[in-house]
């Protein structure tokens, strides 16, 4: 998508023209004829500035998509630009536009993040999930001009930065949406062989026989049932040659999950191809990360696999060794995700040596029980780097809600044959966690488990049906801010 700044005095060559407009509206933003007809359907109630709400009015022959911003200035916040830009470049499309120009009322946001969002979803606006249909959805638009009479070098920046932000997002939209007989372990690290060849980024795969000679013995009795072989995809991003401060990703990587023995019923393992959304979140981010040559040093790791069933697999009642060197007994063989990780948590400390650790992951249905479709858990061992996370996510427009970890939940992890289970108990997003936070080694970590936001039913405000990319802004305001 093609998204740039003109002032209005400059020819504007648009077949569309869009208006994110509040209650109280901006009346010199809106042509006289427009204007009018607008006016009289808010008299008479026939369409409101709502937040999202939209209208198409015609001068002549030429499309003024009205989008909502809400009834109140003040009350406007970043998600309402993305749902107002989100339903705009959709009216577009439905009207056929190719070159649209747009005008966004003035508001207490600054206007660089303000672009920034709405550049960020002009982009990821452009994926459409149709490799298998035989017939493809046909897009129109593809080019957006923000009309801006005060235009800087700053501004044309943040839109560059909104644009590869939406592309990021794209990416891992894509790795989660493809299917787990497209997508396995080995293509997924293909796939981030060639974005690290293709936008900067280092790129190591292990296979079977380095895995288990760094003793990944829980991540390795998760991949042993399938006949995927695992691959331990690491990502090495370098910024700033100068510093040792590293920031450190780990994804959960589960290409597929059928639950292993303690197996999912039907219904719910019909969507597992999408437990692999917080290594997608990962691989998207240090596209991202790359692609705007941030002056920072990010090191990712996934821990591909399938957790399947066959004589081979784990079972309930195992006691599995760690690369950390605890152990972990096996309660219940569908809790696969945290002994992947822990050993790519390990992994990450101690061989790439990172100053901190975010780990994302859809890890459980305790998650969604807790927040629903809306937000994800974090849990944390660091006030401080939580709250740079919290920033983070907020500029993204990426909810977040802390779990509190109290010492009760500690003996809940706790298990008479082994160090540890991998089943805890209830609250199991914190039990799930605090599992996680024996591995981390004394490293600042923050845990996100988007299990309730890395994949839609049904389209959620300025989600579309599908994987919905969440996470990779995230990560990414986590590195801009490192600097």
């Amino acid at each position: 998508m093609n998204v740039q700044l003109k002032n209005s005095n400059e020819a504007l060559k648009s077949d569309g023209y869009g208006l994110l407009l509040f209650k109280d509206f901006d009346r010199s933003l809106v042509p006289e004829p427009v204007n009018q007809i607008l006016e009289e359907l808010l008299k008479k109630e026939a369409f409101s500035l709502n937040s999202g709400k939209v209208k198409v009015i015609y001068s002549g022959t030429t499309p003024y998509i009205v989008v909502g911003l809400g009834d109140k200035i003040e009350d406007l916040d970043l998600n309402d630009i993305r749902l107002a830009t989100d339903k705009l470049m959709k009216a577009a499309n439905e009207e056929k536009v190719a070159n649209l120009s747009v005008r966004i009322q003035r508001s207490h946001i600054e206007r660089a993040y303000a672009f920034r969002a709405f550049a960020e979803i002009a982009q990821s606006n452009t994926y459409q999930f149709d490799s298998f249909k035989s017939k493809k959805t046909q897009q129109t638009l593809v080019s957006v001009t923000i009309v801006e009479e005060e235009i800087n070098d700053a501004l044309i920046e943040v839109i560059s930065e909104g644009i590869l932000l939406g592309e990021g997002v794209n990416v891992a939209k894509k790795l989660v949406d493809e299917p787990s007989n497209v997508i396995n372990p080995e293509t997924l690290a293909k796939y981030a062989k060639q974005f690290g060849k293709e936008f900067g980024f280092e790129v190591d795969v292990f296979k079977e026989e380095k895995i288990e000679k760094l003793g990944m013995h829980a991540y390795m009795a998760v991949a042993r049932g399938s006949s995927n072989e695992p691959h331990f995809i690491v990502m090495r991003y370098v910024g700033d040659k100068s510093s040792k401060d590293i920031l450190g990703f780990v994804g959960k990587g589960l290409t597929y999950d059928t639950g292993g023995y303690s197996i999912k019923t039907a219904t719910g393992m019909e969507t597992m191809k999408t437990d692999m959304g917080g290594a997608a979140a990962v691989i998207g981010a240090m596209v991202s990360i790359a692609k705007a040559k941030l002056p920072v040093n990010v090191t990712a790791v996934v821990a591909a696999c399938e957790n399947s069933i066959s004589g081979d697999s784990y079972k309930p009642g195992d006691i599995l060794k760690t690369m950390g060197g605890k152990t972990i007994y096996i309660g219940n063989t569908d809790a696969e995700g945290r002994l992947t990780l822990v050993d790519a948590i390990t992994y990450i400390v101690r061989e790439e040596k990172v100053s901190c650790v975010v780990d994302m992951a859809t890890l459980t249905g305790a998650a969604l029980a807790a927040l629903g479709t809306v937000a994800a858990v974090t849990v944390t061992n660091d006030d401080n780097f939580h709250r740079s996370y919290e920033e983070a996510s907020r500029l993204a427009g990426e909810n977040i809600w802390r779990m509190p970890t109290f010492k009760e939940y500690d003996e809940q992890i706790k298990h008479h044959e082994a160090d540890l289970t991998n089943m805890g108990g209830q609250p199991g997003s914190i039990t799930a966690a605090l599992v996680l936070r024996e591995f981390v080694e004394g490293k600042p970590w923050v845990h996100v488990d988007i299990a309730g936001v890395a994949h839609y039913k049904k389209p959620q405000g300025y989600y579309a049906k599908g994987a919905s990319g969440y996470g990779v802004k995230s990560l990414y305001e986590l590195a801009k801010h490192r600097i």
